[in-house]
């Protein structure tokens, strides 16, 4: 998914998270501290 972002300049996105609690609580320092990072522009 990065690859793709970074291939056609993506470089705002929007992380819906509002329906998932349970994946949310699980998933948000993994999407704070190894993904996000990654993404481009930031």
């Amino acid at each position: 998914m990065l690859n793709v972002a970074v291939e056609n300049g993506a470089r705002l996105w929007l992380i819906d998270t509002r329906r998932r609690t349970r994946a949310t609580q699980q998933a948000t320092p993994w999407m704070m501290e190894q993904f996000m990072p990654q993404l481009p522009g930031l």
